[in-house]
């Protein structure tokens, strides 16, 4: 897993749209994985592939451990 620079919000690809996913493949599985590092390490609670430089529709969300 890998941890993914979060982009700021100066950064024009988050005035863009994403694209549906449509099939889940060996690369999107990886970049939720690597996604889950980076919402890990960097202590948020949730968590755009659109973020991560990525226009995909993929949202990772921490609901804690209750």
């Amino acid at each position: 897993m890998a941890f993914l620079n979060i982009v700021t919000s100066e950064n024009e690809i988050l005035r863009k749209r994403s694209r549906e996913v449509i099939m889940i493949d060996e690369r999107t599985l990886r970049l939720i994985d690597d996604m889950k590092d980076t919402l890990s390490k960097s202590g948020g609670v949730g968590l755009a592939a659109v973020q991560v430089g990525v226009l995909k529709r993929i949202f990772l969300i921490d609901m804690g451990k209750n």
